[in-house]
This record gives structure tokens, C-alpha cells and sequence, in this order.
């Protein structure tokens, strides 16, 4: 279960908690929450986040751009939402790197994925700005996790 996997790192993690220059402030830790705020309100206004079995789970998602050749530091979830009603489908992209990345996926080349609603008018302005989705060209801005989806 890998639970307390990381206790020689512990003596790391407390110098770096304990150096005042890398504490938030007010203005970070309310960004923080009201990022945080538009995530639940996508996960909760949207269907294809909220799948009610295992079996649905295992039918419908999949993890484009995963394999050997995979960006270590992007991961991508498509959810299919045929038979649903609602969005077509969801694609979510987490971006762990200090840089924006680009996940190509040739088989989406020609769909009509946009910004998710909530994203598109939501606390992180870095996403508002650099999330897009051009001929089957994902990119997503450093450090963020964004959802599109397709109508």
C-alpha cells in the first residue's frame, strides 16, 4: 500500500516546511482554495467524474498517451461519455512539470474539445490563458490540472 513508503525523505520534507521564504500568504492560500473550489464544482457538474461502478469505470476510461513512450511528468484521463447524454467526453491532463507541456494525439485531430465552463472563467488565470486544444494538440500551462471537454 506504499503507506509511510517516503520516511527517509522526512528530515527533507521538515527543512523545506520549516523555511519561512517558501510559505504561503494570504493572497497564495486563497488562490489555492478558490482553485481548489473550481475543481469540486467541475467534478460535481460533471457526470463523466462521478461513474458509479467499477464496470462503467473500466468501459469508459482510458489513459491516452500512456505506454513506454509516455511524458513522465503528464498524465492524461479520457472518459467517454457516449450513451450518457451530457458531454461526449472528458479528457482531464495533469502536468506535474515547472513547464507547460503538449500531449499529441493524433486520433483526436478534428474533434471539438474545449476548455471546460467552470475553467474557462475560473480562479487559475494561467489555464484561462494557456490551456487549448488545436488539431489534436493538447497544452496545458506548468503545475495545473485541466479539464476539457467534448460536446
Amino acid at each position: 500500500d506504499n503507506f509511510g513508503k517516503d520516511g527517509r525523505d522526512w528530515a527533507l520534507a521538515r527543512e523545506r516546511l520549516a523555511d519561512p521564504s517558501i510559505a504561503p500568504g494570504p493572497a497564495e492560500i486563497a488562490w489555492a482554495r478558490d482553485v481548489f473550489r473550481d475543481l469540486l464544482k467541475i467534478r460535481a457538474g460533471t457526470q463523466l467524474l462521478r461513474l458509479a461502478s467499477a464496470a462503467e469505470i473500466r468501459k469508459r476510461v482510458s489513459f491516452p498517451g500512456s505506454g513506454p513512450g509516455q511524458n513522465p511528468v503528464l498524465v492524461a484521463t479520457r472518459i467517454d461519455g457516449r450513451g450518457l447524454g451530457g458531454h461526449k467526453a472528458v479528457m482531464t491532463l495533469i502536468n506535474v512539470a515547472p513547464r507547460a507541456q503538449v500531449l499529441v494525439l493524433p486520433e483526436e485531430a478534428g474533434a471539438r474539445w474545449a476548455l471546460h465552463p467552470v475553467q474557462r472563467r475560473g480562479a487559475d488565470e494561467r489555464v484561462r490563458r494557456e490551456a487549448r486544444f488545436a488539431d489534436g494538440h493538447f497544452e496545458v500551462p506548468a503545475r495545473s490540472a485541466v479539464v476539457f471537454v467534448h460536446d
